[in-house]
């Protein structure tokens, strides 16, 4: 991916600090995990079973689109697959929460960048 801009923020972690979810870096690595086969969609704690099972079937079937998907939103905001508009909101692409913290594991991840923007 170049970097032109971004349409994803963390409100909490914008770019620049260290638990940045939405930096180039971490969506790349996330993005290389997946088309490896590393790792597969996880809507963890945020009850997005539907969307989590759309996108693992788009991976397993087309992981070009997987990844133009991914780019495209990362940069723009948008997409399409097929025909399929895909455009979230101000509120979804500047969340807020993604972290939580307890004693146990301290601060985690609710969900990571790679499932959060599709």
């Amino acid at each position: 991916m170049s970097f032109k801009s971004r349409a994803f923020e963390d409100k909490e972690h914008p770019a620049g600090d260290p638990l940045d979810p939405f930096s180039k870096e971490e969506v790349e690595k996330g993005l290389l995990l997946r088309l490896a086969k590393v790792d597969y969609p996880d809507q963890l704690y945020v009850m997005l079973c539907g969307p989590a099972a759309f996108f693992y079937c788009l991976l397993i079937d087309r992981p070009d689109l997987y990844k133009q998907m991914v780019k495209e939103l990362w940069e723009s905001g948008k997409t399409k697959i097929g025909t399929l508009k895909l455009e979230p909101g101000y509120d979804c692409r500047h969340p807020k929460n993604l972290y939580g913290y307890n004693k146990k594991e301290g601060i985690y991840s609710k969900i990571s960048a790679i499932d959060w923007i599709p």
